[in-house]
């Protein structure tokens, strides 16, 4: 699952040109609206689920010994001994600001001051899961059924841009670009213990927005034109995005290399496969003047493949060191609408005009468990420090971040927290179709996970 995780809900956002070049000022009869474009502004959701996981920073392929493994690692699901059910929910928030420019257009006296920001709050149903141990043909094995938020897209920028010719201000837009809803997947899966020491598994991954919700998503843009001494002008359009159906296939290795008393050290991969993502826009434009477009379009959104590998090393019972990577093939990741070419979703470029790297993730974690004096309970205290670039035009952009997290757990049942804190400072503005502007993100995650033993 982790392919539409990384990625995240940062997919899509109408980017609108109102002007025929880009910051030279514009008719307003002569608006047109273009382009699915994403940044990393937008909400990020992290690769598996659980708020023990994320805790650590996200190094748990080599761990996955929860029902929550299915995002992580499925073969680690054979490290369950009764069936089991879990829960996770998750509060984001993300505020990115945009630095203020001026500039000129070349043989245009024009010049453009812009500025804006994008917030957003909001608390979602993560994952959800049950798992169920069982023998077949001698072999110990565990099948799951688990649901968990992939894309998120609820999201509020709001930017304003003046147009001055000399010191006489021409025109002043203020643009408000609301995104909400968000896409689920429905994964059953399967692990089986293949020998003593090595188990395998897999998940098969039913990306979909029809349980929850009429449409995947919606995106409203709003922007009015404030003309000195004139009425004032506006631009509107709503897009809605349904019938999001892909399927892929993610595979899992847990090998347990050796363990000697209360010493154990761990080997975790898992691949997630690239799939196509068929969806529909629906588009409606118009402004004060005239309607200007109405249409419906179907969209494919290839999808990159991915990799992850990682070590977990239990020095005693109370310690636990966890260290992952994942590579993420960006390169391969594009959009098609019917009858025209493939492009890039990042700043809606062609192909042969732009060059999207690949990436490579890096994360450690910790987890210190606190026995109580009778063994009734045990407290745990997790950190972990993660790099995660994110896909750019050109090099990927580099987002950093740390994790904290606790608990309390009995003999049936665990109930997690973890605060992970995500940055990401100077990010080119290009990606979502603007010129020489740069942002700033601070993104806070805040997770919680109720674990029962049955």
């Amino acid at each position: 699952m982790k392919t539409m995780k990384i990625l995240n809900p940062f997919l899509f956002i109408i980017i609108v040109c109102l002007t025929n070049k880009a910051f030279s000022e514009p008719n307003i009869s002569s608006l047109t609206a273009f382009g699915i474009s994403q940044s990393i502004q937008l909400n990020v959701l992290p690769l598996g689920s659980g708020a023990r996981a994320l805790g650590m920073g996200g190094a748990f392929t080599a761990i996955a010994d929860d029902g929550t493994a299915v995002s992580w690692n499925p073969a680690g699901l054979t490290n369950l001994e009764t069936p089991e059910m879990s829960i996770v929910g998750s509060f984001l928030t993300t505020n990115s600001d945009f630095n203020d420019i001026s500039t000129s257009v070349d043989n245009i006296d024009v010049d453009l001051f812009f500025g804006g920001s994008e917030t957003d709050k909001r608390g979602d149903l993560n994952f959800a899961s049950f798992s169920y141990p069982f023998v077949f043909l001698d072999q110990y094995a565990v099948a799951a059924i688990s649901y968990q938020q992939v894309l998120d897209f609820d999201s509020e920028i709001k930017r304003s841009q003046s147009f001055f010719s000399g010191d006489v201000l021409k025109r002043t837009d203020k643009i408000d670009i609301e995104s909400t809803g968000g896409v689920g997947a429905i994964s059953p899966a399967l692990a089986v213990q293949i020998s003593e020491k090595v188990a395998i598994g897999g998940t098969i991954n039913i990306y979909t927005d029809e349980y929850f919700r009429d449409d995947a998503w919606e995106e409203k843009i709003k922007q009015v034109f404030v003309l000195p001494n004139a009425e004032d002008s506006f631009f509107n359009a709503t897009s809605s995005f349904d019938n999001f159906h892909a399927v892929n296939l993610s595979l899992g290795v847990f090998w347990d290399i050796w363990e000697i008393d209360n010493k154990r050290l761990t080997f975790g991969a898992e691949f997630d496969g690239p799939y196509t993502a068929d969806v529909t826009m629906n588009q409606d434009m118009y402004s004060d003047l005239v309607t200007l477009a109405s249409k419906r379009r179907h969209i494919n959104i290839n999808m990159p493949m991915s990799a992850s590998v990682g070590l977990a090393y239990q020095l005693s019972n109370e310690m636990t060191i966890a260290f992952d990577a994942t590579w993420t093939n960006w390169s391969e990741w594009k959009l098609k609408e019917d009858g025209g070419d493939k492009i890039r979703p990042i700043g809606f470029e062609e192909d042969e005009n732009v060059k999207i790297n690949d990436t490579v993730a890096a994360r450690l974690g910790i987890e210190y468990l606190i026995f109580n004096t009778d063994n009734e309970y045990i407290i745990p205290i997790r950190g972990g420090l993660f790099y995660e670039p994110e896909p750019s035009l050109g090099d990927p952009t580099d987002v950093i971040g740390f994790s904290i997290g606790s608990g309390v757990t009995f003999e049936n049942y665990s109930l997690d927290f973890a605060y992970q804190f995500r940055y990401a400072n100077n990010i080119g503005s290009e990606d979502i179709g603007i010129a020489d502007n740069e942002s700033d993100v601070v993104e806070q995650m805040f997770f919680t996970s109720l674990i029962v033993k049955f």
